[in-house]
Protein backbone atom coordinates (compact mmCIF):
# COMPACT_ATOMS: atom_id res chain seq x y z
CA UNK A 1 0.00 0.00 0.00
CA UNK A 2 1.58 3.32 -0.96
CA UNK A 3 0.88 6.52 1.35
CA UNK A 4 -1.73 8.46 -0.50
CA UNK A 5 -4.17 5.37 -0.63
CA UNK A 6 -3.30 5.75 3.56
CA UNK A 7 -4.05 9.65 3.27
CA UNK A 8 -7.27 8.82 0.91
CA UNK A 9 -8.50 6.24 4.37
CA UNK A 10 -7.73 8.40 6.58
CA UNK A 11 -8.94 11.67 4.93
CA UNK A 12 -12.35 10.03 4.19
CA UNK A 13 -12.68 8.48 8.02
CA UNK A 14 -12.02 12.27 9.59
CA UNK A 15 -14.89 13.38 7.11
CA UNK A 16 -17.36 10.76 7.63
CA UNK A 17 -16.27 11.08 11.27
CA UNK A 18 -16.83 14.92 11.75
CA UNK A 19 -19.74 14.69 9.58
CA UNK A 20 -22.05 13.86 12.85
CA UNK A 21 -21.34 17.41 14.88
CA UNK A 22 -22.52 15.95 18.54
CA UNK A 23 -20.04 12.98 18.27
CA UNK A 24 -17.77 15.01 17.08
CA UNK A 25 -17.98 17.52 19.67
CA UNK A 26 -18.42 15.09 22.84
CA UNK A 27 -14.85 12.78 21.08
CA UNK A 28 -13.17 16.35 21.17
CA UNK A 29 -14.15 17.75 24.39
CA UNK A 30 -13.61 14.20 26.33
CA UNK A 31 -9.49 14.60 24.87
CA UNK A 32 -9.66 18.04 26.07
CA UNK A 33 -10.90 16.62 29.41
CA UNK A 34 -8.28 13.80 29.70
CA UNK A 35 -5.83 16.13 29.31
CA UNK A 36 -6.94 18.44 31.64
CA UNK A 37 -7.06 15.32 34.26
CA UNK A 38 -3.77 14.09 33.36
CA UNK A 39 -1.88 17.47 33.98
CA UNK A 40 -4.23 18.22 36.95
CA UNK A 41 -2.75 14.37 38.61
CA UNK A 42 -0.36 14.49 41.35
CA UNK A 43 3.00 13.73 40.37
CA UNK A 44 4.00 11.62 43.70
CA UNK A 45 1.93 8.71 44.53
CA UNK A 46 1.70 7.66 48.32
CA UNK A 47 1.41 4.15 48.13
CA UNK A 48 1.45 3.23 52.06
CA UNK A 49 -1.77 1.53 52.52
CA UNK A 50 -3.17 1.13 56.07
CA UNK A 51 -5.23 -2.42 57.21
CA UNK A 52 -6.56 -2.31 60.70
CA UNK A 53 -7.36 -5.83 62.01
CA UNK A 54 -9.91 -5.47 65.10
CA UNK A 55 -8.77 -8.75 66.63
CA UNK A 56 -7.29 -9.51 70.17
CA UNK A 57 -4.19 -11.50 68.83
CA UNK A 58 -2.60 -12.09 65.18
CA UNK A 59 -0.92 -15.00 64.55
CA UNK A 60 2.31 -15.47 64.92
CA UNK A 61 3.04 -16.42 61.31
CA UNK A 62 1.00 -13.97 59.63
CA UNK A 63 3.08 -11.22 61.54
CA UNK A 64 6.22 -13.34 60.23
CA UNK A 65 4.78 -13.12 56.79
CA UNK A 66 4.32 -9.84 56.86
CA UNK A 67 7.75 -9.39 57.81
CA UNK A 68 9.58 -11.20 55.50
CA UNK A 69 7.68 -9.75 52.24
CA UNK A 70 8.77 -5.79 53.64
CA UNK A 71 5.27 -4.24 54.60
CA UNK A 72 5.42 -2.31 57.51
CA UNK A 73 3.47 -3.51 59.85
CA UNK A 74 2.15 -1.53 62.95
CA UNK A 75 -0.30 -3.55 65.76
CA UNK A 76 -2.17 -1.96 68.11
CA UNK A 77 -4.34 -3.85 70.21
CA UNK A 78 -7.24 -2.34 71.95
CA UNK A 79 -7.68 -3.80 75.73
CA UNK A 80 -11.70 -4.34 76.39
CA UNK A 81 -13.20 -2.19 78.48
Amino acid sequence: MNWYSIRALVGKDFSLFFRNKFFALITVGALIMYIVVYFLMPANVDETLRIGFFVDSLPEEFTQQLDEEDWKFIMQIRSRI
